[in-house]
């Protein structure tokens, strides 16, 4: 099944770290497509989500921004990911166009790993940590528990996210974040 890489870059082209996993893997990969969200914000919501219902696997790369995912990736979240399409309110599964499907990020944050080491570090969590609420999405649209009433293995549907420590003072690692994405995405 192909896989889909979407990079959420408000500023791809002053990227090093991004843009270096991404050309790594645009080169090596042999399974995955790369979609680039538009860095102004200006998504065509119906081929977005045409897109994204082609592909078996969707990861998200993008920087840590302030603690957070970039505004274009929340607003895309917000405009793509909606009633009816990715998940319903109304009791059967005709708004499940992402049933099924397998999700994973990888984020690139500024400060080395020590920063984010738990609960006695600097920031006090770990990178995944502020984005537990992709896991949580993945569940949803994927198993439809909210319908079904059946929980499904989280790992079944959300791949352990990559993280590039350090991106902000040159201890990130993009070509081996690209080659673990290809050894645990890309090539199942």
């Amino acid at each position: 099944m192909k896989k889909l890489l979407i990079v959420a870059h408000p500023s791809y082209e002053h990227s090093h770290n991004i843009k270096e996993l991404v050309e790594y893997i645009k080169h090596h990969a042999k399974n995955t497509d790369i979609h680039f969200l538009d860095p102004k914000g200006n998504f065509n919501i119906q081929k977005e989500q045409e897109l994204i219902t082609k592909y078996g696997t969707i990861t998200f790369a993008f920087p840590m921004w302030w603690y957070s995912y970039p505004w274009t990736l929340t607003k895309w979240f917000d405009e793509v990911i909606t009633p009816e399409f990715a998940y319903s309110f109304k009791g059967n599964l005709d708004g499940y166009k992402l049933r099924h499907k397998k999700f994973s990020y990888i984020v690139s944050a500024g400060s080395p790993s020590v920063v984010y080491a738990g609960h006695d570090s600097g920031n006090k969590h770990r990178v995944e940590e502020y984005f537990n609420g992709l896991d949580s999405l993945a569940n949803l649209v994927s198993t439809a528990w909210n319908v079904t009433n059946h929980t499904e293995s989280l790992d079944k549907y959300f791949i352990k996210p990559i993280v590039m420590h350090g991106a902000s003072v040159g201890e990130a690692k993009p070509t081996e974040a690209a080659i673990e994405y290809i050894n645990r995405i890309d090539s199942k």
